[in-house]
């Protein structure tokens, strides 16, 4: 209960504790639009096209990692578009049934595209929402999540700032 005239603030998150409960309830390939496509020149070329973009993107998982962690591989792109398809004809990707290299992603909500980054050109997700991203993204995400968990720790003061 909260009592007339008194306000309540969080004044701290154990965000490392937080963000794995969050994903044992979201799982985003499963709740959001999720249409896979092809860069043929591959992951660079769609970076290149992604800087100065002007529609509302947000690049996740590996590619959003990397530009914190060394070593991480970046063999998929997952990206945060408003519509798919409209995307995918602006950036010039094929639609591909198996075998594509890049993952857009319709959110159910605007959650992801809160607290963006601009990194060289290229606008990333939150590093916390990149973390919860990996945590339930195929392949190496828990390896790349724990990668990034610990830089996230020992840099804390720079990405919450």
């Amino acid at each position: 209960m909260v009592r007339e005239g008194t306000s309540h603030r969080v004044n701290s998150v154990d965000w490392a504790a937080l963000i794995p409960r969050w994903t044992q309830d979201f799982d985003f390939l499963k709740v959001d639009t999720v249409a896979q496509y092809l860069e043929p020149r591959g992951i660079p070329a769609l970076l290149e096209h992604l800087r100065g973009w002007s529609d509302d993107y947000a690049v996740t998982a590996s590619l959003s990692a990397a530009t914190k962690v060394q070593g991480i591989p970046a063999r998929l792109a997952i990206v945060y578009v408003i519509d798919h398809v409209a995307a995918a004809k602006e950036l010039g990707l094929t639609r591909v049934g198996s075998g594509g290299n890049v993952l857009l992603v319709e959110p159910r909500n605007e959650l992801p595209f809160e607290r963006r980054r601009t990194e060289e050109g290229v606008v990333y997700a939150a590093l916390s929402q990149t973390l919860a991203d990996l945590q339930t993204a195929p392949g190496r995400g828990m390896s790349e999540a724990e990668a990034l968990a610990d830089w996230m720790a020992r840099h804390e003061d720079e990405w919450r700032a």
